[in-house]
């Protein structure tokens, strides 16, 4: 189990076996947990790095991937949804999120998302914004694999270690802390409480803990997006006017979105522990976690893509291009005249989005029993469950179109925001004579994850020359993802009242550019009253069956491992072979999408007639594979604490599943683009070569060195297909490009650099770096990869009083896709974060945490950086809390 593959056992007595399983160095000061990090480090079997409690403790850690993204080789990001101020994915040297696993204590753990982009988007990455500092004893990260390790991480896995009861040295443990959190940008006050409850009896043969924690924080996110980049056709009317744009791209809808809510994190973990006796202990550990997140998205857009796209009304507008001649970097469009058949394109979209009770939930079920069979045979046993889920029970939403109107923009790369223009449009005018409703509706979205999985480990201690221990053991797993959508639709043209809202008079105020930034938005509660009245989202008829889906998946896996020492040489050698079967439901359109009249629609059998949005069968297509995983870890003592590691090793990766589900999802109506599924992928396997040299050259000090290298077979990347769809604006079918997985090859490389030493009088200072370059056959990045990343950190301790200070940072990378549209990388981004801590008595301290205190501002771009696709602000937040120990 992955849990425990870092300790090096030997030969228990009877004196060590009165002991728990684990021990856990009580921490009390950041020079010694840093110490117990390195420790761990430096007598793994595998390549490895952590983090302690402590550490965690002394930084703004209030999510796990927080805590580790200081470690090399480990980035944190965006999600789907684009970037907010709290980071809520991990991947690991220059891959996506989704090839990284993440495990609680050494078991899958299943998490849902709590916005809608991500809850359709149905990747394996696990959502940290669940999953509090709190919860954490170490986060070890193993950067090379071994046979006993759960399999699923291409590069890497995540394990996450929880506090157990016979761990403490206290028979009774008390820890609260009560703080508030400021967001400066909301400019709101919000509070949180954490604590936990230890108790274990005097013989430590059995222990209770139950932890507790609630989070509040207001959060609001001030942008500029450029939703729909395009590219204008050579064969088109307008290139063959102005043959100087053939293949030139545009910005074709541009927007002032403001977005904000409030998060609520609460939940628990409760765990129980007996040792009966020298030969026995069980454990059982559950954990609830969900995160209410109801948000409200709004958005006023120029709109170029109707009239640049179709060529209407602009035979007289203005341009310029980039110096590359690439890009449209100044475009000037008078009041749009009518199209070819007499109709107007708009000039101006507002969207809002109401998604009240949006949340995510967590829960995890652990059984676990370790037994002694005899003085040379160790055996566990496991049982685990695990349920995640993802839910937006509404989405009211509002389209608004503006017609007649002039709009202009004037681009300056990654610069700053763009200049736009909506001419004469006030856009705090909500009574203009040519604003009209286009839509209305949204979505109820639920997406479910869950596995169980059992487990059953044996370790023999043997004598065998070199050889002093062999592992062996078998899991299995059943694994679900389910996704369902409602789709209403709207019964009105009256447009619900305005109160008068605009939005507030510091919008984007950092984000430069001169935009509008005045746009008005419908108050949440009338807007949730004025969808109810009028909309039709009956489950039945508006349930989008095309967007829906359900995955089961089966594994089965086998491993044996050995262990041996010899002199100043030590590692293991394994090999896993793993069965997977995967059944991906998908639903199919019989004939065309829409049916006039269910009667009309083909006849096939069990055929799903009750949605308004076409006629579907079920189709599940059946897939295994078998993969075999061999490993090699090697680790040579040198003297004066030189310490040289060699890892081989073949991992594997399994597609997401919304990859793997056939289904048509994220279908954007404005830029009549989706995406698809492919269920015949087959897992990426990476054949994987990691090199390390360090040298522990004094206590809590150490200078280390590594390079890595990987192969990646079947390798998940993106084609693009022509596919009728139905439009729910437009009411008809319309052309839509979709995008779905495709299978190729690619390689990651790098390098990684680390140092960290305390240089006396309670001062000390780390820095690491690393370098990753990867590509796939074509040449192209991989999704996840930065080139450059890396992170700076000091700190100050004394009895009473401690201080750190940290600075991380990483190179550009690719997201992957935008809103179904073109490449998605997000630029350059560095945060810097510090904590101050002070001793009030022995048990009760008050610390002060700030996080993003450099305000950074996240931008992205399209296909290159002529091409900005958003300017994201989230403000800084500061923790102020008082902590109590007993």
């Amino acid at each position: 189990m992955t849990g425990n593959a870092v300790a090096q056992e030997g030969p228990t007595t009877g004196a060590e076996a009165a002991q728990p399983e684990m021990q856990v160095v009580a921490v009390t000061g950041i020079r010694a947990s840093m110490q117990k990090s390195l420790d761990t480090r430096k007598n793994a079997g595998a390549s490895i790095e952590v983090v302690s409690a402590e550490d965690i403790g002394k930084m703004p850690d209030k999510n796990i991937a927080d805590a580790v993204q200081r470690l090399p080789g480990v980035n944190i990001g965006a999600t789907s949804a684009g970037q907010f101020d709290e980071a809520e994915r991990v991947s690991l040297r220059g891959t996506a999120p989704s090839q990284t696993l993440t495990t609680l204590n050494g078991h899958a753990v299943s998490s849902g998302d709590w916005h809608v982009a991500d809850q359709t988007g149905s990747g394996r990455s696990v959502g940290f914004a669940l999953l509090p500092s709190e919860l954490v004893s170490q986060v070890i990260v193993y950067k090379s694999s071994q046979a006993d390790i759960v399999e699923g991480g291409l590069i890497g896995t995540v394990d996450i270690i929880s506090r157990r009861p016979l761990d403490f040295k206290k028979p009774l443990t008390i820890e609260a802390a009560v703080g508030a959190v400021y967001a400066d940008l909301p400019g709101k006050t919000k509070p949180q409480f954490s604590a936990l409850v230890n108790w274990k009896n005097e013989a430590g043969t059995l222990g209770v803990m139950a932890q507790g924690f609630m989070e509040k924080r207001a959060i609001r996110r001030d942008s500029q997006e450029h939703l729909d980049w395009r590219t204008i056709s050579p064969t088109s009317t307008l290139a063959k006017n102005h043959p100087d744009l053939a293949n030139v791209a545009y910005s074709g809808l541009i927007g002032s979105s403001l977005f904000d809510g409030v998060r609520e994190r609460k939940g628990g973990m409760l765990a129980l522990e007996a040792k009966p006796n020298r030969d026995l202990t069980l454990g059982v550990t559950g954990m609830v976690a969900a995160l209410n997140a109801t948000n409200y998205n709004r958005n006023h857009m120029a709109d170029f893509s109707d009239a640049i796209g179709n060529g209407n009304g602009v035979q007289d507008f203005q341009y310029s291009l980039s110096p590359s001649g690439r890009t449209i970097t100044h475009l000037v469009l008078p009041s749009q005249g009518p199209r070819v058949d007499g109709s107007t394109p708009p000039s101006e979209a507002v969207e809002s989005y109401v998604r009240d009770g949006a949340r995510s939930t967590s829960a995890f079920l652990d059984l676990n029993a370790k037994y002694r069979v005899t003085d040379d045979l160790d055996m566990k046993a496991q049982f685990g469950y695990t349920k995640g889920e993802g839910k937006t029970p509404k989405q009211n939403s509002l389209e608004v179109n503006v017609y007649n109107s002039s709009v202009a923009y004037n681009l300056y790369g990654m610069g700053h925001a763009a200049d736009v223009s909506y001419g004469s449009l006030d856009t705090s005018d909500y009574n203009n004579p040519n604003l009209f409703l286009n839509g209305a509706g949204g979505s109820s979205i639920n997406t479910l994850d869950k596995e169980a999985n059992g487990q059953l480990d044996f370790t023999w201690r043997i004598a065998a020359g070199p050889f002093n221990r062999v592992k062996f053991g078998a899991r299995y797993s059943s694994h679900t993802r389910e996704l369902k959508q409602i789709a209403p639709s709207l019964l009105t043209d009256t447009l619900p009242v305005w109160d008068g809202s605009i939005y507030p008079s510091d919008f984007a105020s950092n984000l430069g550019g001169d935009f509008p930034r005045n746009g008005w938005f419908i108050d949440p509660a009338t807007l949730q009253q004025w969808k109810d009245a009028n909309v039709d989202a009956d489950p039945l008829r508006r349930e989008l069956l095309r967007s829906e889906f359900k995955l089961t998946e089966k594994n089965a896996a086998a491993y044996v491992m050995t262990e041996f020492e010899q002199d100043r040489l030590s590692g293991n050698v394994g090999l896993r072979a793993v069965r997977t079967k995967e059944e991906p439901r998908v639903n199919v359109p019989v004939g065309s999408t829409v049916c006039p009249a269910l009667q009309a629609c083909p006849s096939v059998p069990g055929a799903i007639t009750t949605s308004a949005y076409g006629t579907y069968y079920q189709s599940t297509i059946e897939h295994s594979y078998t993969n075999v995983l061999p490993s090699l870890n090697l680790r040579y003592e040198f003297e004066r604490g030189m310490l040289g590691r060699l890892a081989l090793n073949r991992t594997m990766a399994r597609p997401d599943y919304g990859d793997l589900a056939g289904a048509i999802s994220n279908v954007d109506n404005l830029t009549h683009r989706a995406t698809g599924g492919n269920p015949n992928l087959k897992p990426t396997t990476s054949d994987n070569i990691d090199l390390s040299l360090s040298w522990y050259f004094a206590p809590r000090a150490l200078l280390s060195a590594g390079v890595f290298y990987s192969k990646l077979h079947d390798y998940v990347t993106f084609g693009e297909t022509q596919v009728s769809l139905f439009n729910t604006t437009t009411g008809k079918d319309d052309i839509y490009t979709v995008t779905s997985p495709a299978a190729t090859s690619a390689r990651v490389k790098g390098l990684e650099l680390a140092y960290e030493q305390p240089i006396g009088a309670g001062f000390g200072f780390n820095a690491n770096y690393t370098y990753a370059d990867s590509k796939d056959a074509s040449g192209a990045r991989m999704r996840g990869q930065s080139k450059h990343t890396y992170n700076m950190g000091a700190y100050y301790e004394n009895d009473r009083f401690s201080a750190r200070i940290a600075y991380n940072g990483r190179s550009d990378y690719i997201i992957g896709m935008n809103q179904a549209g073109p490449t998605l990388q997000n630029a350059p981004f560095k945060t810097l974060s510090a904590s101050l801590q002070y001793k009030l008595t022995e048990n009760l301290s008050v610390s002060l945490d700030g996080l993003n205190l450099n305000n950074p501002i996240s931008k992205a771009y399209a296909f290159n950086e002529e091409q900005p696709k958003a300017f994201r602000e989230n403000g800084r937040q500061f923790y102020l809390n008082l902590r109590m120990k007993y």
